[in-house]
């Protein structure tokens, strides 16, 4: 994202490493104020670290906390709102991918809904009303292209993914009123370390890059007002999800 005239705050939730740290540095340069969340604190002041190496001038603060804790969730939202005034950007990008299907514990499920739906939850739980109060705003949930289709031994994931999907659209629809945008993006295999440990086999220049996620946020973010995409399905060139199904 291009430096451009200096905006209001955004919300990057995972931000300390892969596609949070991408976005949030993207979003940096977009000339957006920051707000890091994640639960490595060290990792977390690496990245401000390195946002500020870019540009100096930049407002980020970073908040290390569990986006499955209620309480330091509403505190942390409560505390943006009111050293900002408002919140223009939401990105709702921690995530936890375990394999398994039936066969898994339910530990295992509940630790994936737990990051990656309510997690997301109350996130949305906590921003939403401040967005609705200032008419406006812009939620982009970090979903998964299995969020769109499952896939043989991977259905905790998928499931958790699925379901973010249902809130987000069921959002999307209750916020136009409101001139609150939602979004829902769905990669196929990002390289990222995350893809690794899912099992990705595609060599790295065959998934889908960083920058193609932070050029997706961009796009969406300088769309006029009018315009506002449900969601934003990526997928690998040479290797389509559903090529099989």
């Amino acid at each position: 994202m291009a430096t451009e005239t200096p905006r209001g705050l955004a919300i990057v939730t995972g931000a300390s490493r892969g596609i949070g740290r991408a976005l949030a540095i993207g979003l940096a340069e977009a000339g957006y104020k920051l707000a890091l969340v994640a639960r490595d604190e060290g990792a977390l002041n690496g990245v401000r670290t390195e946002i500020r190496g870019i540009d100096p001038g930049v407002a980020a603060s970073c908040h290390p906390l569990d986006v499955t804790d209620a309480a330091a969730v509403r505190d942390l939202v409560s505390g943006l709102e009111a050293r900002h005034e408002a919140i223009d950007v939401l990105v709702n990008n921690a995530g936890l991918f375990r394999p398994g299907s039936i066969e898994s514990d339910v530990e295992d499920l509940d630790a994936v809904v737990g990051t990656n739906l309510k997690g997301a939850f109350l996130m949305l739980k906590a921003v939403v009303p401040v967005m609705k109060a200032q008419e406006r705003g812009h939620i982009i949930n970090l979903s998964s292209i299995t969020g769109k289709w499952g896939y043989a031994g991977y259905g905790i994931y998928a499931a958790s993914k699925f379901a973010l999907q249902g809130l987000t659209e069921s959002l999307y629809k209750e916020l136009l009123e409101h001139g609150v945008k939602v979004t829902a993006i769905c990669p196929n295999w990002v390289a990222t370390e995350m893809a690794v440990a899912a099992g990705g086999t595609l060599p790295p220049e065959e998934m889908i890059q960083l920058d193609d996620l932070v050029k997706t946020v961009s796009w969406l973010l300088n769309l006029s007002q009018a315009a506002c995409p449900r969601e934003v399905v990526i997928d690998c060139m040479g290797h389509p999800y559903d090529r099989n199904t």
